[in-house]
């Protein structure tokens, strides 16, 4: 049975972070990820693999509470609701400023170019840059302008890049798909997870009710209407070219992440997160093992 792994990461925000779980699972089964491509939060967790900062990257995501996440998030009402800025200069802290090139890994990362309306895949060049136009998240996270280009999220027309990532002979292809319809199960409580309305979202439309005048409210109120409607739509979108990209690539091995696991900014809840990975990574392995072998 080959061990030699191409993974394939998706984008789905905060849920993203069980992707985290997923690597660790495979890697403590002795399966080697060669290659790598990924899509907006895919890319992030993907790009702190390849360059050996997977561990020191958990930690911190581990440590942050609701309103670390919120202070993290640059908010501006022009262009996107979120410029990122301090969260990546949080992540030069951990990782450096290495290039994609440079690595082991075979990593590709998947950007929009608006412009062209097509893919722009980096596998080369600063990996923060790839991340960051890659995160480019429509309408809530800031495009990033690139060599002249301006880049959105790479989940805009590839959420689940299972035709971008390089392949070698008797590897097996391997996606941990974050738009699953199945129900969620909280990996520490084993019961449905109930609807936590003190998100990340909820927090900064508190935050920012208090700082905009009363005839300014209804106007802030329907921003974050907007804002809660923009994702859910995109989520949707990512879910259905999910289902897509599966029935036409077939990976030899999908791990499921529930679309209802966590919203998007929910990154407080890494801990929870990266164990349900784990979760879904086990009993997805043990059944593909255990078809192999028998």
């Amino acid at each position: 049975m080959s061990k030699e792994v191409a993974l394939v990461l998706a984008s789905g925000g905060a849920r993203g972070l069980a992707q985290i779980g997923a690597i660790e699972e495979l890697e403590r089964r002795g399966y080697h990820i060669h290659s790598i491509a990924a899509a907006s939060m895919g890319s992030v967790i993907g790009g702190v693999y390849a360059c050996g900062k997977m561990q020191e990257y958990s930690q911190w995501m581990q440590s942050l509470d609701k309103s670390d996440v919120f202070h993290l998030l640059d908010f501006t009402f022009s262009l996107g609701f979120v410029k990122a800025e301090r969260v990546f200069s949080h992540m030069k802290k951990i990782i450096g400023n290495p290039n994609i090139e440079d690595f082991d890994i075979d990593l590709r990362i998947i950007a929009t170019d608006i412009d062209k309306e097509q893919e722009y895949i980096f596998s080369k060049g600063r990996l923060l840059d790839a991340m960051r136009a890659s995160t480019a998240y429509p309408t809530i996270i800031t495009p990033a302008v690139y060599k002249g280009k301006y880049l959105v999220d790479g989940g805009v027309l590839n959420p689940l890049p299972l035709n971008r990532v390089r392949r070698k002979e008797n590897d097996i292809l391997v996606s941990v798909d974050l738009g699953a319809k199945i129900p969620y199960v909280n990996p520490f409580h084993s019961i449905e997870k109930k609807k936590d309305s003190n998100t990340a979202f909820s927090m900064a439309q508190k935050t920012f009710r208090k700082y905009f005048s009363d005839n300014s409210k209804k106007e802030v109120r329907e921003k974050w209407n907007y804002f809660k409607l923009v994702t859910q739509t995109i989520n949707l979108m990512h879910n259905q070219l999910n289902e897509l990209a599966t029935q036409l690539h077939k990976p030899d091995i999908n791990i499921p992440i529930s679309f209802k696991a966590a919203d998007t900014f929910d990154f407080y809840k890494a801990e929870e997160l990266i164990e349900y990975g784990r979760h879904q990574a086990k009993e997805t392995l043990d059944k593909y093992e255990a078809n192999m072998l028998g």
